[in-house]
């Protein structure tokens, strides 16, 4: 008998897939806030372009984690655990390195308003985070998932 996901992870699914998509086109616009910040720094130095290129690979990663997502929503198995391990970690990575405007905004929230400085958190962490742990689990935790 094939297991089956709680509602909860397919609608989830659903409104994280639409938000990564949003972030997909709102970076290919190239009118937004985003991408006018990431013009101005490279008018300023060229190699701050670099920003730039790494926030396109971490937006190319999260459209990519969106394979194992709906993989561990759905209970499919597809390739070996270690694509999916690595994936995990360039995201994560990527993550990091690949959000300089979101982390300048949250920075300057923080010299203006405290409180919405965690607010913005809170809610970015409770967002995004639950994707993480499907990702985590279907790439490290594939024997638990498929017995």
């Amino acid at each position: 008998m094939k297991k089956r996901t709680h509602w909860a992870w397919k609608v989830y699914f659903s409104l994280f897939s639409i938000g990564t998509l949003l972030n997909l086109i709102i970076l290919l616009s190239g009118e937004s806030s985003a991408s006018q910040y990431y013009q101005i720094l490279a008018a300023f130095k060229h190699s701050y372009l670099l920003y730039y290129y790494l926030n396109v690979i971490n937006v190319i990663i999260d459209i990519l984690s969106l394979v194992p997502f709906f993989l561990f929503v759905f209970h499919i198995r597809l390739f070996r655990p270690i694509v999916w391990q690595i994936l995990f970690q360039a995201r994560i990575l990527f993550f990091l390195a690949g959000h300089r405007y979101e982390w300048q905004t949250i920075r300057s929230f923080a010299y203006t308003d405290l409180l919405s400085t965690i607010l913005a958190i809170i809610l970015f962490v409770l967002f995004v985070f639950p994707s993480y742990i499907a990702c985590f689990k279907y790439a490290f935790d594939q024997k638990k998932l498929f017995p």
